[in-house]
C-alpha cells in the first residue's frame, strides 16, 4: 500500500470494513450461501485455515493488522468483528 496518503484516505479505506462487509467476505469464502450463526465455530460451515490465511491478507490490505492466530483462536464471526473492530480503534 501506498504509505504516502493523506489520513482522511486511510480512515474512508479502513472504514470500508463493516461488519456486513465480513459477513458476505465469510459467506463469498463458502462454497454456498448460507446463514451463518455468528456465535458457531466457522469451521461447521467449512471455513479451514487458508480461507483464514486469506481473510487476514485480505485486511492487511486495508491495513488492519490482524495475524491468522488472532483469527484462529475463535472462528465465530462475533469473535472476528471484535478482534477487526479492536484493529480499527487502534489504528485511527
Amino acid at each position: 500500500m501506498n504509505n504516502n496518503r493523506d489520513n482522511t484516505s486511510y480512515k474512508v479505506e479502513i472504514t470500508k470494513i463493516s461488519r456486513s462487509w465480513l459477513e458476505q467476505r465469510v459467506k463469498s469464502l463458502l462454497s454456498e450461501d448460507i446463514d451463518i450463526d455468528e456465535h458457531e465455530k466457522l469451521m461447521l460451515y467449512g471455513i479451514d485455515s487458508l480461507h483464514i490465511m486469506k481473510l487476514s491478507s485480505e485486511l492487511q490490505q486495508y491495513e488492519i493488522s490482524v495475524s491468522f492466530s488472532e483469527l484462529g483462536k475463535n472462528p465465530t464471526l462475533s469473535a472476528w468483528w471484535e478482534i477487526i473492530q479492536n484493529k480499527k480503534r487502534v489504528n485511527k
